[in-house]
């Protein structure tokens, strides 16, 4: 059985690239952030002095978040060792990215937790134009690479997922966390 990693020989069809290292980088640093919030939710003071339950305990969920942090970043990182990845998604990965992507990503959530939260829109609807927006603006490199225009269908899907998160969102603080939401 042939190494993935190794170029295959010329007319052989598509030869896999040598995997991004990418993936080990930022995996490892997904675990070793994992960790941080581990071992600082593990330190935090467990209020049973003042009979507070151990399931709510103030760093039961940072614990849970760490470790989860700490298993997907696990599996990014062995992704690199585990699939063969062709030259095309090499520079699909190079193009996911970019930059200004990471700096559109950011400029959202801040229109989010700027313009949308507390100004009276309620939180399921200002949380439900948030992913639509997203999913919407975000997907959009792929549709103009690709010569497609935004059509019915895909702002219907984007408006669907945003109303079914933005009513997960809104179950979950309230129910679990016991958070009331505007």
């Amino acid at each position: 059985m042939q190494d993935p990693h190794q170029a295959t020989p010329a007319g052989a069809g598509p030869s896999p690239a040598p995997a991004d290292r990418t993936d080990l980088k930022e995996g490892l640093a997904w675990c070793v952030l994992g960790a941080v919030v581990l071992v600082m939710s593990i330190t935090m003071d467990r209020l049973a002095d003042q009979g507070v339950a151990p399931y709510a305990a103030p760093g039961l969920l940072p614990g849970l978040l760490g470790l989860v942090m700490i298993l997907f970043g696990g599996a990014v990182a062995l992704r690199r060792e585990v699939v063969a990845v062709s030259a095309e998604e090499a520079a699909e990965r190079r193009y996911r990215l970019q930059p200004g992507r990471l700096a559109l990503v950011i400029g959202l959530c801040l229109a989010y937790s700027i313009v949308l939260i507390g100004h009276g829109l309620p939180f399921w609807l200002a949380s439900a134009l948030f992913v639509s927006v997203s999913i919407l603006v975000l997907q959009h490199p792929q549709r103009k690479e690709a010569g497609q225009r935004l059509g019915a269908r895909a702002v219907g899907f984007a408006v669907l997922v945003g109303l079914c998160a933005g009513a997960a969102a809104m179950f979950v603080f309230e129910n679990f966390f016991l958070v009331h939401l505007p």
